[in-house]
């Protein structure tokens, strides 16, 4: 009993310290936050090397802040220091470094909260928290199996109740050329392979759900299951290819979610749960920000999904693309809140652009994933739901999609 309060607390103060940072404008307040949260840290004798190994994560990040404040002030009467050349003339303000440690602080209490959260509790009390917090059971069920499937495979985990496993395995290779060449047996396989180790979980841990919940449960668990098996894959092997080309995978995965469930919200379930189950495990850069990677292009998902794909089969490459697109752009939504938790100035966003350009790109590209997911969605073919208890597929619209 005392752990389920403790770790109800901590999810309500994790919630409200990432609200409020946004808002403190007082180096003495943020410092003396910082400095609590730290103490929280030390105090429950967790990994120091894990807190670094975060900090480590957001190392660009933070030199690109301090850059941009200290070539773009944050008030007008900042003074500059001129550093003059024959060719041209560059103004630093190094009393803007300030300011950049002030919002560096704000990033590194965020991270401090969320592993401290993380890796004080067993997975089991956080979960028991999100289900007291009133969070769709389903989404709790996810979130449950989502940990166990995970950690089973070698998931990384950092403290209690996170076990990592035993050894990693290999990463399986898929090359863009398979998919260009509409060769998707290796999407087929994933499928498969996660729906029936989701449908094993939920007989032998929740038998008593009802069929419509067991459905619906199975179809988010089977998204779940696979978006975290593509930490063990390696997409487009070989090339240096820019942040975002698992939306290859990803954006088709949680239409999936979208499209195949009873629920409005299936695609911003099995986001949300994608993304606490991220968060859990350690993935990720930006602490409790990461659920926000997942879940918001759920929601995209629901909103726009049954609207653009809605009908026959015509022009659905084209159609999907705009949809992976709006998607993928969702997809920079972590990135997003921790620039504007940072409050840097323009050139920071500057340097961003080709990582949101790349996630909404590969964003597109995934219809030609998704154009194929959708067809076998209206044949009915993609999963086999015969297995479930009310013996018919519950696919959404399936008369428009």
């Amino acid at each position: 009993m005392e752990n389920d309060i403790t770790a109800r607390a901590k999810v309500i103060y994790l919630i409200l310290l990432s609200t409020g940072l946004f808002f403190i404008q007082h180096i003495a307040v943020l410092a003396a936050l910082a400095g609590l949260q730290l103490g929280l840290y030390l105090l429950a004798r967790l990994s120091l090397g894990n807190l670094l190994q975060a900090f480590k994560r957001v190392l660009l990040l933070a030199v690109v802040i301090v850059i941009s404040f200290v070539l773009i002030p944050s008030a007008e009467d900042a003074v500059a220091t001129v550093w003059q050349t024959p060719w041209f003339t560059l103004n630093f303000y190094l009393g803007e470094l300030s300011v950049a440690a002030f919002m560096l602080l704000r990033i590194a209490a965020l991270l401090t909260a969320s592993i401290w959260v993380r890796d004080s509790e067993a997975s089991g009390a956080f979960i028991g928290a999100l289900r007291w917090l009133r969070i769709p059971e389903v989404i709790a069920i996810a979130v449950d199996a989502g940990i166990n499937l995970s950690s089973r495979r070698g998931g990384r985990g950092g403290g209690k109740g996170h076990g990592g496993g035993g050894g990693k395995p290999g990463k399986q290779k898929i090359s863009f050329a398979q998919i260009r060449a509409r060769e998707f047996s290796f999407f087929d396989g994933l499928l498969a392979r996660s729906y029936q180790r989701a449908s094993q979980f939920l007989q032998d841990n929740y038998s008593g759900l009802s069929a419509a919940k067991k459905h619906d449960a199975a179809i988010i668990l089977t998204v779940v299951a696979a978006a975290m098996s593509l930490k063990l894959l390696q997409l487009l092997p070989g090339l240096p290819i820019a942040p975002g080309h698992k939306n290859l995978v990803i954006v088709p995965l949680i239409v999936i979610a979208t499209l195949m469930t009873n629920s409005r919200r299936g695609g911003f379930s099995a986001g949300l749960a994608i993304g606490i189950v991220s968060f859990m495990l350690g993935y990720g850069k930006f602490g409790v920000l990461e659920i926000a990677h997942f879940a918001l292009p759920g929601l995209a998902s629901d909103i726009l999904a049954p609207l653009i794909l809605a009908g026959n089969q015509r022009l659905m490459l084209l159609r999907f693309a705009l949809l992976g697109a709006a998607i993928g752009l969702t997809r920079f939504a972590a990135n997003f809140l921790i620039i504007i938790l940072a409050g840097a100035p323009a050139l920071a966003w500057a340097v961003f652009t080709p990582m949101l350009i790349s996630q909404t790109t590969f964003g597109a590209l995934s219809a030609l994933i998704g154009a194929y997911v959708v067809g076998k969605i209206k044949n009915g073919t993609l999963l086999d739901t015969s297995s479930t208890e009310d013996k018919t597929p519950h696919t959404k619209g399936a008369e428009d999609v």
